[in-house]
């Protein structure tokens, strides 16, 4: 199940997303990156330009970059919350980013799993939760 949520100042701290929207703006092709938390709010953000292929609608993240990073948040209690991405136009999740969600939710045993995308044509994050 899709879930398409109100952001507020309690979920996401307002300099957090604009962290999001400055780098993911600078790209014309879809770039993401990882949001975490010390509590309920998301507090952290790393950005990723992910591998650069074929497809300038098609993230790939840089998975040895991004779980050197998770590996840290741990140490420091930083919880894994979601994967941010941007695409150029669409406002919705896509099949297969719906799919990456699903294999984050089911690897990690997570309930849930926030799928933000900034969307460059609109200059805006339409925020998601994808639960299983």
């Amino acid at each position: 199940m899709i879930v398409d949520i109100k952001i507020n100042e309690e979920i996401c701290s307002e300099s957090i997303e604009k962290e999001m929207i400055v780098f993911m703006r600078k790209y014309n092709r879809e770039v993401g990156g990882i949001i975490g938390a010390n509590q309920v709010r998301i507090d952290s953000f790393v950005s990723d330009e992910g591998i650069l292929g074929f497809d300038i609608h098609e993230y790939t993240p840089d998975i040895k970059l991004l779980n050197d990073v998770l590996v840290d948040w741990h140490n420091k209690g930083i919880v894994f919350r979601g994967v941010v991405h941007s695409h150029l136009k669409r406002e919705e999740l896509s099949f297969g980013d719906i799919h990456f969600a699903e294999k984050i939710i089911k690897r990690n045993k997570m309930e849930s799993l926030l799928m933000p995308i900034y969307v460059k044509s609109i200059d805006k994050i339409i925020w998601y939760s994808v639960v299983l």
